[in-house]
């Protein structure tokens, strides 16, 4: 009990609640997912021919609208995991402390500004997990290996990296409005590569505060979708489309290709356009890539949210189009979606939805000097 002991301060000034996945909640009607509504694009499309493993790609998902409507309508099955870490410990490569990077104070009520921003599942079964969590002064972004222990650790350029995805063997994030690429296996390596700031950005604005994704498509190019911004600032809600020739990692520039302002289907009820990650899908058969856009209240428990929009094609250009919503229960011990939610593609065309807690706590009197992270998973 005693890890863990600090976590009672916070149940003491709250209702405790678990994170399970209510009964799929549309944001509209039902009858508003029309078959001509899932009208397939003919012009941008993702590569449905990546191998397992491949290093440039992620494996396709089958039949992706009915995964994720199934899924959220009671199909998923959750689990609960954990990864652990030593706070006072150095982590290669950058002889980085956790305490210097995980912990933000002791905050009973309104609770910490940082947290962790981003969690998502990889393609290497040696490294299967990759985080990233602000700070005061620079975050960082970690591996979690096999057993389930952190095993490296770096800085990020800034105090608040953004939540990311994993393409092939790249994980990807934002930092300010600089894409930042993490080898996840092997040597640890950075690349960064500037993203074109659009015209009504300002000197210095990011450009993925509400998450980052990216996918390889069929004519070889990568194409990267950013949402901007993120949580509950001020501003209106767009979606970024950045593509270079080739691979993620090649040393192409990225060009601003299209954006789209959030746009919510007449009928909805409720507030969904706010998103903290997002996550990238290509259908296996149509081609037709999709996005998954997570958030939640900013409380300790309460409401959340995944969001399902389509990349469709207009005069050859893409444009996100929302499909649907779906809210789930969050807690911060465990599945907090203000902080992350993710999905990705299994070795076996099915999809994996992932969320995790909040932060970790290293209260006083030695409370939780072994430190951990809750974290769950849906297939």
């Amino acid at each position: 009990m005693a890890p863990r002991m600090n976590r009672m301060l916070w149940s003491a000034v709250t209702l405790l609640a678990a994170c399970g996945v209510s009964e799929a909640h549309l944001g509209g009607d039902d009858d508003s997912m029309s078959e001509s509504a899932l009208g397939l694009s003919k012009k941008v499309l993702g590569d449905t021919t990546c191998a397992v493993g491949a290093s440039d790609c992620n494996v396709c998902v089958n039949d992706v609208f009915g995964t994720v409507d199934r899924g959220f309508g009671g199909r998923f099955v959750w689990s609960t995991g954990r990864w652990d870490f030593t706070w006072e410990r150095q982590y290669p490569p950058s002889n980085a402390k956790p305490i210097g990077v995980f912990h933000d104070g002791v905050a009973l009520i309104e609770g910490p500004e940082h947290h962790v921003q981003g969690f998502v599942h990889t393609n290497s079964a040696d490294v299967p997990f990759m985080v990233t969590h602000s700070d005061d002064t620079k975050g960082g972004i970690g591996r979690i290996d096999k057993n389930h222990k952190l095993a490296t650790l770096l800085r990020s350029n800034d105090n608040h990296p953004s939540g990311g995805q994993v393409l092939g063997d790249s994980f990807l994030f934002a930092e300010a409005a600089t894409l930042r690429v993490v080898t996840v296996t092997g040597a640890e390596r950075s690349q960064l590569f500037p993203l074109p700031k659009p015209t009504w950005a300002k000197a210095g604005q990011g450009l993925s505060g509400g998450g980052v994704g990216a996918v390889k498509l069929q004519d070889g190019r990568t194409l990267v979708i950013s949402s901007t911004p993120g949580g509950d600032a001020t501003g209106t809600r767009r979606t970024l489309f950045f593509t270079k020739a080739g691979a993620l990692t090649a040393t192409a520039p990225f060009t601003l290709l299209a954006e789209t302002e959030y746009a919510q289907p007449a009928g909805w009820k409720g507030d969904y356009q706010r998103s903290e990650n997002l996550s990238v899908i290509t259908e296996c058969g149509t081609g037709t890539i999709f996005t998954l856009h997570a958030t939640g209240d900013r409380e300790m428990y309460g409401r959340g949210y995944f969001r399902l929009s389509r990349v469709d094609t207009v005069n050859g250009l893409p444009k996100l189009t929302t499909v649907k919503a779906y809210n789930m229960d969050q807690s911060i011990w465990d599945c907090h979606l203000r902080s992350s939610g993710t999905a990705w593609a299994r070795a076996d065309h099915s999809l994996g939805i992932a969320c995790h807690e909040w932060l970790a706590r290293r209260g006083i009197f030695g409370w939780n000097d072994d430190g951990d992270f809750s974290f769950r998973t849906a297939r």
